[in-house]
């Protein structure tokens, strides 16, 4: 096993640094993007690929259960 060095004594970061990450907006943006049914649809229809797999793999499902 590698050895893992942790630095438990880190230096706070300046406030620029923290200024640039304090986006409120950007956050509740996310945030409703991540937790409404039209943030999750638009994130569903953005992967295309992934849609597509999941629609493939249903409807085999569904051949399968109903070929019985």
């Amino acid at each position: 096993m590698p050895n893992i060095k942790v630095n438990i004594e880190k230096p706070d970061p300046d406030t620029q640094t923290i200024r640039k990450y304090k986006d409120f907006n950007k956050f509740v943006t996310t945030y409703h993007q991540l937790h409404t049914p039209e943030g999750i649809r638009k994130m569903w229809y953005q992967d295309r690929k992934m849609l597509a797999f999941i629609i493939v793999v249903i409807c085999l499902v569904l051949i399968w259960v109903l070929g019985e």
